[in-house]
């Protein structure tokens, strides 16, 4: 049976000052499959910006939002309209007791098969993660 279904999701940051966003790239769309259609989506920022869709190289759909001009608040809306028609034989997968509780206790071999995941898969600018990290606690 299939599931008609809208998920709206709505971030909102605000700060002290005026500041000046980079770009800016978001990870919403599930990724195209047999067992779901995707039939809209859409992204919508309170600050002016150019939005455009791209592809990672694990085929993520991947928003990037460019902003033109600084504020003290911005607002990301994002929102998706699809049918979902369910996995065939999915209770021939039951679900591990441990991944019930949060956070999941990974298997050593499940962190390897992982890792890929857990890493930038783009540059950025030439800058690390981590000193990115840091530059913005300190502000």
């Amino acid at each position: 049976m299939a599931v008609l279904g809208k998920i709206s999701h709505t971030t909102t940051y605000r700060y002290s000052k005026p500041v000046t966003f980079g770009t800016h790239r978001a990870m919403f769309l599930p990724r195209r499959g047999a067992s779901a259609r995707l039939l809209s989506w859409s992204a919508r920022t309170s600050i002016p910006s150019k939005i455009h869709w791209t592809t990672d190289p694990r085929s993520n759909t991947v928003t990037v939002m460019e902003f033109s001009e600084p504020g003290s608040e911005l607002t990301f809306t994002f929102e998706v309209r699809g049918v979902y028609y369910g996995v065939k034989g999915i209770e021939a997968f039951p679900l591990e007791s441990r991944a019930e509780e949060i956070p999941v206790q990974y298997t050593p071999d499940e962190w390897t098969d992982l890792s890929g995941y857990l890493r930038p898969h783009s540059e950025d600018s030439g800058r690390e993660p981590g000193r990115l990290d840091q530059e913005f606690r300190r502000r």
